[in-house]
């Protein structure tokens, strides 16, 4: 059963506001984003190529016949596959919870996946992502992971839109859509959040100081935590960096709203106080007038008794 999203106390990312500096957040009560839910992925590389290949690359469809061939002339040939045969072999995932405003990490996701299409890891991915043969060879495939991951989402909330996808820059999000529209399955990572440009212009780095999530840590001052290139503890590190993005965030809010409500209180003050001098003022001259109407009653009472 869906559960009913309230409705008083979500918040969420823009992320149609792309100009340095950007790094907002608002309410949205139609579709409440109720977790932020940062994913990392690890895939197939070969030393040869580049192992992080432009993402772009990945997204460009070519026919089944033609990748078939390509395929195949590379296993005969011993040669490196194209980019664009990289597949899933780990899926790492932390979820973050967005509407209590601690941003506490909730629970975290791990599963291995076996490639289908080249199922020999090269010594160059094992070597880089400590990933080996024995992780992967008895490992579900993806389709199969990735309805794991699905019904371990939908333990919480059974709809997407009550999510938040971050993931440092492109490749992860185009990866997974890589791999759904090989199973003709639609990829619900069409809106994912690129932390790595939002920390950069929440914080006005250069891309040498935070370029990479190494960097960002150190530059943020965040120990490392885990194995590089491990799905699971980059996305680790990453909902860290990411709870210190939330936290920055709204502290700066914050402070910002609590000069607001010093301003508006002192106004407020300043005004009460003219309005009750005023008052006080106008009390004090007409008591005043008061006393002196009952001393000149007194004064013509007086005369009259004393008359002769």
């Amino acid at each position: 059963m869906r559960r009913k999203s309230d409705t008083g106390n979500s918040t969420l990312f823009r992320d149609n506001d792309d100009k340095a500096g950007s790094y907002k957040f608002k309410q949205d009560n139609e579709h409440i984003k109720k977790f932020y839910i940062v994913v990392d992925l690890e895939a197939t590389c070969w030393e040869d190529s580049n192992p992080a290949a432009n993402a772009n690359s990945m997204k460009k469809k070519k026919s089944k016949k033609k990748k078939n061939n390509s395929r195949a002339s590379a296993q005969a040939k011993g040669t490196t596959p194209p980019s664009t045969e990289r597949e899933i072999i780990e899926i790492g995932a932390v979820l973050i919870e967005a509407q209590s405003g601690e941003f506490n990490i909730v629970e975290e996701f791990s599963i291995f996946v076996r490639p289908t299409m080249h199922p020999t890891l090269s010594e160059f991915c094992t070597k880089l992502t400590s990933i080996t043969q024995k992780n992967v060879v008895n490992a579900p495939t993806f389709e199969e992971a990735f309805t794991q991951f699905k019904n371990w989402l939908f333990v919480r909330e059974d709809d997407y839109r009550c999510y938040k996808f971050c993931a440092w820059g492109n490749f992860d999000a185009a990866m997974i859509e890589t791999e759904c529209s090989r199973i003709n399955k639609k990829s619900p990572f069409n809106d994912t959040l690129n932390l790595k440009i939002k920390l950069l212009h929440q914080y006005k780095l250069a891309n040498s100081k935070a370029g990479n999530l190494d960097r960002a840590c150190a530059t943020l001052g965040i120990e490392w935590q885990g194995n590089h290139h491990r799905a699971i503890d980059d996305a680790r590190n990453t909902a860290v960096i990411m709870q210190r993005m939330l936290t920055d965030h709204y502290s700066k809010q914050a402070t910002s709203n609590l000069k607001g409500d010093a301003n508006a209180a002192a106004m407020t003050t300043s005004k009460a106080g003219t309005q009750g001098g005023a008052a006080a003022l106008q009390s004090e001259a007409e008591g005043a007038s008061k006393e002196k109407n009952n001393d000149d009653d007194d004064t013509l009472s007086n005369t009259g008794k004393n008359s002769p």
